[in-house]
C-alpha cells in the first residue's frame, strides 16, 4: 500500500535530491524547502535508507492537524492513538522544526507533545515509554509551519550522512550529503579519474 514519504535534505539540494530519486525508478515527486515527497511504499522506504546520498532522513507521516495555541497542541496530540506506534516499555525521542507566529520555541513544542503521549500512556496504563535521546526505538519527527502540524516517523534513525565510518570530526567538516551532491551536480562518469583539490578530511572522496 503506498502512502506519503517526506524526504529531508539540504537547502538549494531539492532538485539534486529529486534527480537521485529518478534512479530508483520514482516519479511524481513534489519538492518543497529542504525536502521533497511522494506516493511510495514501504520498499521504497528500506531501499532508499541503504543508497540514497542527497538525502538527511526519510520520514513517515502519521499524523497531521490545525493549531493555535499549547492547549490545542496538547489535546490533538492526546486524542491520537498512540499504542499503534509505541507501548509503554519503548522508548522514543522527538524532534521539533517550527516556523509560527502561534509558536515560537521548538524544544517546548517538543516536550508539549511528550507531555501529552506519556500522560496518555500513564492514564490508560500506569506506566509510560521513557525518553531517549540517543537511539530510541521510535523517533518522532514534529513540523510545524503556521497553524498545521504534521507528526512522521522517522525511519533513518540518525541523520543519513551519519553512517559510522568517522569516528572523529574535524573543525570544519564538509557535511556529507552536500559532499555527495556536489559530486552529481559535477556529473562525474566514475570512469574518469577523480581529484580532490580542497584537502581537509577526505569527505569528498569517500
Amino acid at each position: 500500500m503506498n502512502h506519503t514519504i517526506i524526504i529531508r535534505t539540504l537547502s538549494g539540494l531539492e532538485s539534486v535530491l529529486e534527480q537521485e530519486l529518478s534512479q530508483f525508478g520514482i516519479k511524481n515527486v513534489i519538492k518543497g524547502n529542504r525536502m521533497v515527497s511522494f506516493e511510495g511504499n514501504q520498499k521504497n522506504i528500506y531501499e532508499l535508507n541503504l543508497h540514497l546520498r542527497s538525502a538527511i532522513s526519510i520520514l513517515k507521516p502519521i499524523y497531521s492537524f490545525k493549531v493555535t495555541n499549547e492547549k490545542e497542541l496538547y489535546q490533538k496530540i492526546y486524542e491520537f492513538d498512540w499504542k499503534k506506534i509505541l507501548n509503554e516499555n519503548m522508548s522514543f525521542s522527538i524532534d521539533s522544526i517550527v516556523f509560527s507566529d502561534y509558536f515560537n520555541h521548538s524544544h517546548y513544542v517538543s516536550l508539549k507533545i511528550k507531555d501529552a503521549i506519556v500522560d496518555q500512556f500513564r492514564n490508560h496504563f500506569g506506566k509510560r515509554p521513557n525518553i531517549q535521546k540517543d537511539n530510541p526505538d521510535v523517533k518522532l519527527d514534529v513540523y510545524l509551519k503556521d497553524d498545521e502540524c504534521r507528526l512522521s516517523l522517522n525511519s533513518s534513525g540518525q541523520a543519513l550522512y551519519k553512517r559510522g565510518y568517522r569516528k572523529k570530526i574535524g573543525k570544519a567538516p564538509l557535511n556529507e550529503v552536500l559532499a555527495a551532491s556536489m559530486i552529481l551536480l559535477s556529473e562525474w562518469n566514475q570512469n574518469s579519474p577523480f581529484l580532490d583539490f580542497m584537502c581537509g578530511s577526505g569527505t569528498l572522496p569517500i
